[in-house]
């Protein structure tokens, strides 16, 4: 599924810097895929990550969770992002959508697993505590994946 493609009948919005797509510990019903620009991922004042990959989405956990959303996606610079509004009965309606969803979260959580077992990003070993501290934190995403 071309995830740009299947966005495209959805309204396509521009965001000036500064505006908060998604707040920590809201709920919408919505989904964004990322046209344009870049988006900085933070939990409380800690900045996490930024995205500014083409199709990439936001939102999606807290919609097949049904949960508040874990973090605040907020625009650096314009953003230009597909808006889709999501129902009861979207997912349904749209199961290669869900599909893509469930295959980019793997993705993703496969990448986190990586980043968290391999050598420091210049091939050396990590340092002993490092790797502790990573193997610590592995075992408790693990843990909270499989209980």
């Amino acid at each position: 599924m071309d995830i740009l493609e299947f966005s495209k009948d959805f309204p396509l919005q521009v965001f000036p810097h500064g505006t908060i797509l998604l707040e920590e510990g809201s709920r919408k019903n919505l989904l964004y895929v990322l046209l344009e620009g870049k988006i900085e991922i933070s939990k409380g004042a800690v900045a996490l990550a930024s995205v500014a990959t083409r199709g990439a989405l936001l939102g999606e956990i807290s919609l097949l969770t049904d949960m508040p959303h874990s973090a605040t996606c907020r625009c650096v610079g314009e953003v230009k992002a597909y808006t889709i509004p999501v129902d009861a009965s979207f997912f349904e309606k749209n199961p290669k959508f869900l599909l893509y969803i469930a295959k980019d979260l793997a993705r993703k959580l496969n990448k986190a697993t990586l980043s968290l077992t391999t050598t420091s990003e210049s091939g050396a070993p990590r340092d002993p505590s490092e790797l502790r501290r990573k193997t610590e934190q592995m075992d408790a995403i693990l843990k909270e994946l499989y209980e």
